[in-house]
């Protein structure tokens, strides 16, 4: 008798645990670069794995080198034991330059499933230089005359 009451007993932990399943969540770059100007919009691709946790949302969380972050919140609809897959993209010019970590935290899930960090870079669009560079031009046809090549527009002797 024991020994069924036991039985019982462990039938009902693990019948709680299947219960309350693991859901996943995986976050990666779109493309392959890395590194990105402000100028260019962000992708990423976000898949959503509801193994009976059954997230509402999935919050894709940019965190900056600094300590600032944003929050992206990505609404998630996915049957349980069924996935999705969405495109999150962060438009031009809304992250600084600098070093990010991109993670992913699906919310409401009954333990809340997070993702390793994707780290990129965002950097300036334009030169840092604020000196326009001339170009260089080479005039006549002998060895010597091409080393002293002049500026183009100004008038050297």
């Amino acid at each position: 008798m024991r020994k069924m009451m036991v039985l019982a007993g462990l039938a009902v932990v693990i019948a709680s645990m299947q219960a309350v399943a693991a859901d996943s969540v995986g976050l990666s770059m779109a493309s392959t670069r890395l590194h990105c100007t402000v100028a260019e919009p962000i992708e990423f691709a976000l898949l959503y794995k509801n193994d009976g946790g059954n997230a509402k949302a999935v919050t894709v969380e940019l965190l900056h080198a600094d300590g600032s972050s944003v929050a992206v919140p990505v609404p998630i609809a996915a049957p349980a034991g069924n996935a999705k897959a969405a495109m999150v993209t962060v438009p031009r010019f809304t992250l600084k330059p600098g070093d990010y970590a991109a993670t992913a935290l699906a919310e409401g899930a009954g333990n809340d499933a997070q993702v390793t960090p994707v780290k990129f870079a965002i950097f300036q669009a334009e030169h840092a230089n604020a000196f326009p560079v001339g170009q260089w031009v080479h005039h006549g046809d002998s060895w010597s005359s091409r080393t002293t090549g002049a500026i183009r527009g100004s008038s050297a002797p």
